[in-house]
């Protein structure tokens, strides 16, 4: 397996368009933030200082690979950033009040 860097990961979310709400790339950008949130352990709010998106939208999009990483489309959409960014979200259990642990 590969091993990648904070930085990386971060770089390559930063590339990906912020204003839209197409399924692909929200999928992209929830995968990118997962990593830096669950493998990184890097804060929603430090997440929101380095990229710009706001803190609500980091907690979400945290959630969503959670959630989808066995839903089909996801893994389609993601299929490019798992294979560069690997990650096993099946490792994360959902606790009460929508908190995770690794």
């Amino acid at each position: 397996m590969k091993d990648y860097t904070q930085v990386e990961v971060l770089q390559s979310l930063l590339n990906i368009t912020k204003k839209s709400r197409k399924r692909i790339l929200v999928d992209q950008r929830s995968y990118l933030i997962s990593i830096l949130a669950f493998k990184f352990k890097l804060t929603e709010h430090k997440i929101a200082n380095l990229t710009g998106f706001n803190r609500n939208t980091i907690h979400y999009n945290k959630c969503l690979p959670v959630t989808l990483y066995k839903d089909p489309q996801y893994m389609e959409n993601v299929y490019t950033l798992s294979q560069r960014y690997p990650f096993d979200h099946s490792e994360i259990v959902a606790r009460k009040n929508n908190y995770f642990k690794l």
